[in-house]
C-alpha cells in the first residue's frame, strides 16, 4: 500500500493544527470542569505571586517569586495551561486555594 504525498501533507497539517490548538483546549477543559467561566481575567505568575504575598518589587525579587509560584503549581496551586510552557492563574481559584490553607507565606 503506497501513501500519496497528499495524505502525508494532510497528516502533517492535522498535527500542526492540533499542536497550535492545544493551549486553547486546556483552557476550555478548565472552564468546562470548573462549571463556570472566570469573571476575572487570568493572571500571570508575577500577579499570582503578589496575590500570595510574595515580594515582587524588584526584577530579582519578581524572578524568585515566579519560581516559587511555579513550584507551588507542582504541589497543588491551581493553574491553567495557556501555552506549551506557559501557565496562567484564575484569581478566584488562587484565593480559594489560599483560603483552604494551601499556603502560608512563612512556609515559603
Amino acid at each position: 500500500m503506497s501513501v500519496s504525498i497528499d495524505d502525508i501533507i494532510e497528516q502533517k497539517v492535522k498535527e500542526c493544527v492540533a499542536a497550535e490548538l492545544e493551549p486553547f483546549r486546556s483552557l476550555l477543559l478548565h472552564l468546562s470542569n470548573s462549571g463556570e467561566t472566570p469573571v476575572e481575567p487570568l493572571v500571570d505568575a508575577p500577579e499570582a505571586a503578589a496575590m500570595l504575598g510574595l515580594d515582587v518589587s524588584t526584577d530579582e525579587a519578581k524572578r524568585r517569586a515566579c519560581q516559587k509560584v511555579y513550584y507551588l503549581t507542582r504541589i497543588g496551586l491551581p493553574y491553567v495551561r495557556t501555552g506549551k510552557r506557559q501557565k496562567s492563574f484564575d484569581p478566584a481559584a488562587v484565593r480559594k486555594w489560599i483560603a483552604a490553607g494551601g499556603i502560608k507565606r512563612d512556609d515559603l
